[in-house]
């Protein structure tokens, strides 16, 4: 275990169950002690005494299992720290926002080249993958997806196919107010577990 998984464990031990619910939506179970959320709108659950992070349906496995990591990062950081507020509606690239520009540069680099090369020449892969992650099918690109890697965060995947003049191009959009919702490193996570769940 991660020393900021450690930590977010720890903290989120710590605070009133009432304010949790209050602050993320999320549900609580006193007699077992978890809670749930929905990830990729599928339902995961956190045990406070066991100190696992499970899915709550076998849709969800996958989402912990392979990519581990990532997903108990952006749970336990969303249930620890998260403030979510309205979203501003307004989408931006996440080099815009502040803090989070050097988050997505050098070995942080979000795989979205991978993405592209994925689904070139297949659209409707890319859809029913998203599909399949919660997404709703938007209309920007030759093809694009609303995600909600938690349920108050929305990402929008926007992917462009490759032609004889340009290769296939994706990218990841996210709300204005991403930055203020979660830590900047609790976000990453999230980007790049959205990215992952995608391939």
């Amino acid at each position: 275990m991660s020393e900021g998984e450690q930590h977010a464990w720890e903290r989120l031990r710590s605070l009133p169950v009432e304010e949790v619910v209050a602050r993320t939506g999320a549900s609580f179970c006193r007699e077992t002690n978890v809670y749930s959320m929905p990830l990729l709108s599928h339902p995961v659950e956190v045990s406070l005494s066991d100190g696992i992070i499970r899915a709550g349906a076998p849709a969800a496995e996958a989402l912990l299992s392979g990519l581990g990591h990532f997903s108990r990062r952006t749970v336990l950081g969303f249930l620890a720290h998260g403030h979510p507020g309205e979203v501003s509606g307004r989408l931006v690239r996440p080099g815009e926002l502040p803090g989070v520009d050097a988050m997505v540069r050098g070995s942080h680099t979000l795989p979205l080249d991978k993405l592209a090369a994925r689904y070139d020449g297949d659209l409707d892969a890319f859809t029913r993958r998203g599909e399949a992650l919660g997404g709703v099918v938007q209309p920007h690109g030759d093809a694009s997806l609303l995600l909600h890697p938690l349920a108050t965060l929305p990402f929008v995947l926007i992917f462009w196919s490759g032609d004889d003049e340009f290769p296939a191009r994706a990218d990841l959009l996210l709300d204005a107010t991403a930055h203020s919702q979660v830590p900047v490193e609790v976000l990453w996570c999230a980007m790049m577990l959205t990215v992952l769940a995608m391939l």
